[in-house]
C-alpha cells in the first residue's frame, strides 16, 4: 500500500512537472500557426494603416479563418526593386499592393482580385475651385485634346491618355493636388466618381472641385503581390477574398468608406478610353470581379 501511494505521488509530481513544458509547447505551436503579414509601403510620409488597401487586406485575412499578425513592415518600396525586397527579406516584408504591371506580375506572385472592386477604372476630372465651367462644352474624348491633364509619374493611366491624343503633365505623387491648384495643368484625374459628399467637401476645402458631367473609363486594377514561394500567405488572401466577396463584406467595406454607387451623379457620362494597358490575367480579373460590376450599372460610352 505504501509503495502504491509513493508511485501515485511520484506520477502526480511527474505530470505536474510536465505541465509547464506542455503549455510552452502549445504556445509555441500556436505562435508558429499565426500568419505574420508585413506590408511594404509604396511611399514615405503616409499612414498606410488607414488606407483602403490596408483595410481590405485586414478584412480578407479575417475572412481567411487564419490567426494573423498584420502590420506595416517599416520599409518603403524601392522603385523597380520591390520584387527583391519581398523575395530577399521575407521575415521583414512579405506583401505589397500596386497596380497590375508586367514587371511585378512576372517577378512576384500576383493575387488577381481587384482591391477596389473595379472602382479604380472610373476617373473624374478635378480642377481648381470655380473653373469647372471651362469644361462645359466637353461631350467626347476628342474635346479633351484642347486641355492638359496632370498625372503621377509612371501612372498606368498615361498610355491610354496619350493614345487618345491628350497631353499629359507629370509630377510627384505627393504634390499633385497642390500642382493642380497652382494651375500646372488644366485638370487632374482621380477616381472620385464614387466619392461621398463629405469627401467632396474636403476637396473643396483644398481649393478643388469635380467636373460633374463626365468621367473617363480607363481600366486599372490594384492587386496584392507576395513572393513566388509564399504559398501560405497567397492561399490565405485568396480564401479571404472569396469569403469576403461571397458574404458581401468587401462591398460593404467600400460603401462604409464612402465609395458607393449611391454617390454617383445619375447624369454622369463616361467616355471609354479604349484598350486597357493590362495583361490578359489582370484584364480577366477586372472583368470577373470588378469591370462587370461597374459597367453593368454605369453607362460607359
Amino acid at each position: 500500500m505504501r509503495l502504491a501511494r509513493h508511485l501515485i505521488f511520484a506520477w502526480a509530481a511527474f505530470v505536474l512537472a510536465l505541465m509547464p513544458l506542455r503549455a510552452a509547447t502549445e504556445a509555441a505551436s500556436a505562435t508558429e500557426n499565426v500568419l505574420k503579414v508585413r506590408v511594404l509601403a509604396n511611399s514615405a510620409g503616409r499612414d498606410f494603416t488607414k488606407s483602403r488597401q490596408y483595410l481590405v487586406l485586414d478584412l480578407v485575412l479575417q475572412k481567411s479563418g487564419r490567426p494573423y499578425d498584420l502590420a506595416m513592415s517599416g520599409l518603403i518600396a524601392r522603385p523597380y526593386g520591390e520584387p527583391q525586397q519581398l523575395i530577399e527579406q521575407p521575415g521583414v516584408v512579405n506583401v505589397m499592393f500596386h497596380p497590375a504591371e508586367a514587371l511585378l506580375e512576372n517577378q512576384l506572385r500576383p493575387i488577381y482580385y481587384p482591391i477596389f472592386g473595379g472602382r479604380q477604372s472610373y476617373w473624374q476630372p478635378l480642377v481648381p475651385l470655380g473653373s469647372a465651367s471651362k469644361f462645359s462644352h466637353v461631350q467626347s474624348v476628342e474635346d479633351l485634346r484642347a486641355f492638359t491633364v496632370l498625372q503621377g509619374r509612371g501612372w498606368p493611366t498615361i498610355p491610354s491618355l496619350e493614345r487618345n491624343g491628350i497631353q499629359v503633365v507629370t509630377g510627384n505623387n505627393r504634390n499633385l493636388l497642390n500642382m493642380i491648384v497652382a494651375g500646372r495643368a488644366d485638370f487632374y484625374l482621380q477616381t472620385r466618381v464614387f466619392a461621398s459628399p463629405e469627401q467632396i467637401a474636403r476637396l473643396n476645402a483644398r481649393g478643388l472641385e469635380r467636373v460633374e458631367h463626365f468621367a473617363l473609363y480607363i481600366p486599372l486594377i490594384h492587386i496584392f503581390y507576395v513572393a513566388p514561394d509564399n504559398d501560405d500567405l497567397y492561399d490565405a488572401i485568396v480564401a479571404g477574398f472569396d469569403a469576403a466577396i461571397a458574404d458581401g463584406s468587401l462591398e460593404q467595406l467600400h460603401a462604409d468608406e464612402g465609395f458607393s454607387l449611391e454617390n454617383v451623379n445619375p447624369d454622369l457620362r463616361i467616355f471609354d478610353m479604349g484598350k486597357p494597358n493590362l495583361s490578359d490575367a489582370a484584364r480577366r480579373a477586372l472583368e470577373e470581379y470588378g469591370g462587370a460590376w461597374g459597367r453593368a450599372q454605369l453607362q460607359v460610352e
